[in-house]
């Protein structure tokens, strides 16, 4: 497989895991708001957190103000986020497990 095929297949992934997390999210956050009885749930930072309290998942703001979607692993290191950039760009990025950046997507 060359270098063009698995980029190619890379980008159909992450698009996969992109739409499933993001209806995993919405479906946490509708059978919580059916539990709870409430009309809206309006909060500025959403943490999705394991038994010990470590963040695995996160919705909030990056520093532009734009909203961003970060999946943690169980050692708490970034491994992939969904945000915008200071122009409303879409972008995804991936970390490896030490933690260092190893791929953007996006402008």
């Amino acid at each position: 497989m060359d270098l063009e095929e698995r980029v190619a297949r890379l980008e159909r992934n992450l698009k996969v895991v992109i739409v499933l997390l993001v209806v995993a999210i919405l479906l946490i956050a509708f059978t919580f708001l059916r539990l709870a009885n409430l009309e809206a749930l309006r909060v500025q930072r959403l943490e999705i957190v394991d038994g010990q309290g470590r963040v695995l998942i996160l919705l909030g703001r990056n520093p532009f103000g734009q909203p961003v979607l970060i999946v943690h692993d169980t050692a708490g290191r970034q491994r992939f986020g969904v945000s915008l950039d200071e122009h409303g760009d879409a972008m995804v990025s991936l970390w490896n497990a030490q933690g260092q950046e190893v791929a953007t997507m996006g402008r």
